[in-house]
């Protein structure tokens, strides 16, 4: 059941859930987990050959990070639908692999509230402008005050929408 894998070979998980099912060993868990909990991980729970020492050992593991144990390693070679999401939750719940350091907060974050509703207003500004209208929009808030361009862009997505004889 277990693959050999070549010493450094990338393993890629598209759904743990359904990859562990299918395998049935644990060795979905083995990558997540030694992934997940570094300091934690050991060679030999990817180098067990028995599906069931393999799912005792991700147990072990997961153990060290603080998940309970209500799993059994039968439960995980089985691939018991229910068992094992609950376990993939509680993995995920003790560690998401998302990380702390503050170095990497992104720009989004760092804006003030004026940065972002600048921000929010010149998306306005551009969508309003790219829509096809013959109008400019060079300030939204200026530009919009007395409602004739959004009258232009209301007719221009619902064409008939505006009775341009009774707009002035």
């Amino acid at each position: 059941m277990a693959k050999e894998r070549k010493a450094g070979e990338v393993v890629a998980l598209k759904n743990i859930r359904m990859d562990n099912k299918k395998e049935g060993d644990g060795e979905a868990y083995a990558y997540l987990l030694n992934v997940l909990a570094p300091e934690h991980c050991s060679p030999a729970t990817l180098d067990a050959k028995d599906p069931v020492q393999r799912a005792n050992l991700v147990l072990d593991l997961a153990e060290l990070m603080d998940c309970k144990r209500y799993l059994t390693p039968k439960d995980i070679v089985e691939g018991s639908t229910n068992l094992n999401l609950a376990f993939v939750a509680q993995i995920f719940h003790q560690r998401n692999g998302l990380s702390t350091d503050n170095k990497k907060i992104s720009f989004t974050e760092m804006m003030t509230d004026d940065e972002q509703m600048f921000r929010e207003e010149r998306c306005f500004r551009l969508w309003i402008n790219s829509s096809g209208i013959t109008s400019y929009v060079n300030s939204l808030f200026e530009d919009v005050r007395n409602g004739w361009v959004l009258l232009e862009v209301l007719d221009n997505i619902f064409p008939g929408s505006v009775n341009w004889k009774q707009a002035t």
